[in-house]
């Protein structure tokens, strides 16, 4: 029975302490990091593998991790990822654009961030077409963390238990600053 643990964060804006404390409070297996932070991490320090796409605040290369894609395809317990930070999608205005890209890519979940707003849909085949003309042949999970670094100071998890993704949002109690 496989169960991977996921933390997902996004747009921690340079606030290094709240990925840290966060760390500490859901203590993940992995870490995915949706962009607009990567000189936040220090890779290092982590017990963890930590896999990151670049935002739009973020350079081509970050010294402590290389060369940073803004996409990032992964497949974990036979869910399939695709993660970005979503500003090349126009997120902002509507999500079209970006659950057409996650059904080419052939995603069982997108997981994004740049909006800063926390978000969870799961779009089921019969209804995509009435609300995004795109025709779906299996549900997609459609993920955004929220910001790490303003306030409420969100981030997600993602439990991976035999093939099925469960996400949740959390939030930081108290605000350190």
């Amino acid at each position: 029975m496989a169960k991977t643990d996921i933390l997902i964060l996004s747009d921690s804006h340079g606030k290094s302490d709240l990925i840290e404390q966060t760390k500490k409070l859901t203590r993940p297996q992995l870490i995915l990091f949706c962009g607009d932070g990567l000189r936040d991490f220090d890779v290092g320090s982590y017990t963890c593998p930590v896999y990151a796409v670049r935002g739009n605040c973020d350079c081509f290369y970050v010294p402590h991790m290389g060369d940073v894609e803004e996409t990032l395809t992964l497949h974990i317990d036979g869910v399939k990822l695709f993660i970005t930070h979503g500003h090349r999608y126009g997120v902002k205005s509507g999500l079209g654009a970006l659950i057409a890209q996650a059904v080419r890519e052939d995603a069982d979940a997108v997981i994004f961030g740049h909006t800063h707003e926390p978000l969870e849909i799961t779009l089921l085949p019969e209804h995509t077409n009435e609300c995004y003309g795109i025709c779906l042949h299996k549900p997609l999970h459609v993920f955004n963390p929220g910001s790490l670094g303003y306030r409420p100071h969100a981030f997600g998890t993602l439990t991976i238990q035999n093939g099925i993704p469960l996400f949740g949002h959390g939030q930081l109690e108290k605000d350190p600053s």
